[in-house]
């Protein structure tokens, strides 16, 4: 029977780029768009709404990181460059953060233990335990921040600092016994490229937001 399904499904997991690009390009420009009205239009109901359309959409826009880290190198041309530029590198979330680490959490050898990255058992967890995680996750936003207006520079000058910040900060993950390994080839200049275009900006933010 799984054999069959796989078959019958096969297409399903067919790219298809004109829905990929249909589908980010609308999603920018309703978060752009909706994240504009939210700065200019006056306090009220509609600031409001375009507040809600804008976390919905920017989420939405997110969560295409998930699809980038299946999506088999050269089916769907450009599109990985596009995406970090309008909202990994602006969200502060670059591709290589989940890049070879959500696979990791369906690989049979590493799900489920120490190396799986996306593991962890709040269900038998103290309760104290499970609101540190929530609060955690809350400040995500500031820890991004400092991750990369931060740490980021000292990575290119300190190899100690760099080996902490690669291997505990440097993946979206919630299981904090997860440790990164190295990245190599063109994955490994991939990455240094989009933290440094992600480290510029957010040092440009904090500057903006401090000079105002």
């Amino acid at each position: 029977m799984l054999a069959a399904a796989a078959v019958i499904g096969r297409d399903l997991g067919r790219v298809k780029p004109w829905i990929y690009w249909t589908d980010l390009l609308l999603t920018a420009v309703v978060a752009y768009g909706a994240f504009a009205g939210a700065l200019l239009l006056p306090l009220g109901v509609l600031s409001g709404l375009a507040i809600v359309v804008c976390m919905l959409a920017f989420y939405r826009g997110i969560s295409f990181i998930h699809e980038l880290t299946h999506i088999k190198s050269g089916s769907l041309r450009g599109f990985r460059t596009a995406w970090n530029l309008l909202i990994g590198i602006p969200l502060l979330v670059p591709s290589f953060m989940y890049d070879d680490v959500h696979t990791l959490h369906h690989a049979r050898t590493s799900y489920g233990t120490a190396r799986d990255p996306e593991y962890l058992p709040l269900a038998s967890m103290r309760a104290t335990a499970v609101i540190m995680f929530v609060v955690v996750s809350a400040l995500a936003p500031l820890g991004l921040l400092i991750r990369f207006a931060v740490l980021s520079p000292l990575n290119f000058v300190s190899s100690r600092i760099r080996r902490v910040v690669m291997e505990r900060y440097s993946a979206l993950a919630i299981n904090p016994a997860f440790r990164r390994r190295p990245p190599t080839g063109a994955f490994r200049r991939e990455w240094i490229v989009l933290e440094a275009a992600t480290s510029v900006w957010a040092t440009a933010v904090i500057i903006l937001a401090a000079s105002r």
